[in-house]
């Protein structure tokens, strides 16, 4: 959707194929070079091992465990990349106030489309550059449609077209769709409902950048990459994903696998927010977790009740963090959001009030207010 029409953008789309990912520049050699088995290649991509520089300071046990590959093969592995990955390059150090003086003076806000919505948030002006929103939800709360909804604010300021014409911003967002659930049609869809002019959605959409990312190699490869894409397209101010949690959820993976895999998003996401001056947006799922009746973790055994929670916590998570909850009323009918997880609430302790507002979904997919809206 870099261009005029309804098709994705191909130029963060790759083949599903490991080797079509390039290492990341003046890092170490691609794992997808070294005379390995495909078989092994894959399960080594899926435990986030891409370049010879993954595997420094790694034993041979620890990819038996990690990749599930046989002893052998994980000797093999490691001998091949002792013999070619190149020296580690030199990195520039920063600090905190040099991160802070190299984001944009005047901040860029992204709103939820929503007023109710964006007074759950910091100024009760949606987020801004350098921070990170998680928006979390049971199936049908809405959590797309608050994407979509902030994607089309990034690229037009107006309120629709009974409120007169608005106009198209410069700030560019790049979409992750790991579900399927963001197609270029529902983007065009919305962006032909907000304007009057035939032309507006065409130049609503030459500034949205959407990959569709199918398995977790490839999530784990497009982490890789981000940067480069990033540095190549320097007009990017929003990170739309939906949804970060959906291949971190396999029965397959296991808890070193995924551990690992979550630092990497921890780390790259942090540095998308901090020294690219974008603002980070993403959905997860919710999580189902057995309590005893004293608040104790369970299982479906000993637990007295169940609660749904965000699936993956706070384990991808860097400062400063905002989580919104969306959820549906008593009826299944009135939807509703609550600001979960904030610094101001951290720094609050858990007396703190959780402000809660409610919206719905307009008949062209976009968040808006309630008429005589509720909130807290």
């Amino acid at each position: 959707m870099a261009t005029a029409t309804s098709t994705a953008s191909t130029s963060c789309h790759r083949p599903a194929h490991i080797s079509s990912f390039p290492a990341p520049p003046g890092s170490a050699t691609s794992i997808a070079s070294l005379k390995l088995a495909p078989s092994v290649q894959r399960r080594l991509a899926v435990a986030g091992y891409l370049t010879t520089a993954d595997l420094r300071g790694v034993n041979a046990e620890t990819l038996v465990k990690e990749a599930k590959i046989t002893l052998s093969a994980a000797a093999h592995v490691l001998r091949l990349s002792a013999s070619s990955t190149p020296p580690p390059p030199q990195t520039q150090a920063f600090t905190a106030s040099q991160l802070l003086a190299s984001r944009p003076s005047r901040a860029v806000r992204f709103s939820l489309r929503a007023r109710a919505l964006d007074a759950l948030l910091p100024s009760q002006g949606g987020i801004s550059a350098g921070m990170t929103l998680e928006i979390s939800g049971p199936p049908g709360s809405g959590k797309t449609s608050l994407l979509v909804g902030m994607v089309l604010g990034a690229r037009w300021k107006g309120k629709g077209r009974e409120e007169g014409d608005g106009e198209v911003q410069a700030g560019e967002v790049l979409v992750v769709d790991t579900e399927g659930s963001l197609p270029a049609h529902r983007f065009r869809s919305s962006a032909l409902a907000l304007t009057s002019s035939p032309s507006q959605p065409r130049e609503i959409l030459r500034g949205i950048h959407r990959t569709r990312i199918t398995t977790l190699a490839l999530l784990v490869a497009w982490l890789h990459t981000l940067e480069t894409y990033l540095k190549e397209h320097p007009d990017i101010k929003l990170l739309v994903i939906d949804t970060l949690s959906y291949h971190l959820r396999s029965p397959a993976l296991d808890s070193g696998t995924r551990s690992r895999i979550l630092a990497q998003i921890k780390t790259v996401l942090g540095k998308v927010a901090s020294m690219y001056g974008c603002a980070v947006v993403v959905a997860t799922q919710m999580a189902t977790k057995m309590y005893t009746a004293d608040g104790e973790l369970a299982n479906f055994d000993t637990g007295d009740r169940a609660l749904m929670v965000p699936q993956l916590a706070d384990s991808w998570t860097q400062a400063p963090f905002y989580r919104i909850v969306l959820f549906r009323g008593k009826d299944g009918i009135k939807r509703y959001a609550h600001l979960h997880s904030s610094p101001e609430l951290r720094s609050a302790g858990k007396r703190a009030d959780r402000p809660w507002a409610r919206f719905e979904v307009s008949d062209y997919g976009l968040p808006e207010d309630v008429d005589g809206g509720e909130s807290s």
